[in-house]
């Protein structure tokens, strides 16, 4: 009987046992909307967003991804999502992805798109050696590390790009094939203020073409 009580026990002390966290969606914007400037947020933590100077693209592109997307002009087209601590990281892993389209020519310096940008991670489409590639930028309490790779992204087809940081590094994957990880532990990363998709938050690196389907994933 005693045995049996034991066993008990450790079953309810098994089943009581935390189990692992597992990776949450912190935003999610479909871009479908077609009236307004309301960009909304889907993940159910009410990041939703506002955008200025925007093309609601209502009856979709060939190969668009969803049924709508964003049209970006180039110089003035923006999306910020106010400031939220569920968009922080802080030591988690965090995963930004999103598609997109363009047939124009992204450049470097203040003239790289920044798709995503918040704090102490960012996602851009960056010039480098003839190349407009997907590039990754994480910044932490340990350091940072800021990388591109893959193939020239504008040539008018839709591209999937994934940013990703964990504990061991940052990993980029464009179109399901994923590049060399860049090692090393970040620590805590940088929180920022509001979340700018398709600008940057200083007025510069503005996107010009069609965006869809953004999304953070922290855990």
């Amino acid at each position: 009987m005693r045995r049996a009580l034991a066993v008990a026990a450790g079953l309810v002390l098994v089943a009581a046992y935390p189990a692992a966290a597992s990776a949450a969606t912190v935003g999610h914007w479909a871009l479908d909307e077609t009236s307004g400037n309301a960009v909304v947020d889907s993940s159910g933590f009410d990041n939703d967003g506002t955008s200025q100077n925007m093309t609601l693209d209502q009856d979709g592109v060939t190969g668009d991804p969803g049924d709508r997307a964003y049209l970006y002009n180039g110089t003035s087209s923006r999306i910020t999502v106010p400031a939220s601590n569920s968009l922080i990281p802080g030591t988690k892993d965090v995963t930004i992805s999103f598609w997109f389209m363009s047939s124009f020519h992204a450049e470097n310096g203040n003239l790289d798109w920044d798709m995503v940008k918040k704090g102490g991670y960012k996602v851009e489409i960056y010039l480098q050696k003839k190349k407009e590639q997907a590039r990754c930028v994480f910044t932490g309490s340990a350091g940072k590390i800021a990388f591109q790779d893959g193939p020239t992204l504008t040539n008018g087809q839709w591209h999937h790009v994934v940013c990703a940081k964990t504990s061991a590094g940052v990993t980029l994957t464009v179109d399901d094939v994923s590049f060399p990880t860049r090692t090393g532990n970040l620590g805590t990363v940088k929180k920022g203020k509001e979340l700018t998709i398709g600008w940057g938050s200083d007025g510069t690196d503005f996107f010009h073409g069609t965006l869809d389907d953004v999304e953070i994933d922290i855990g």
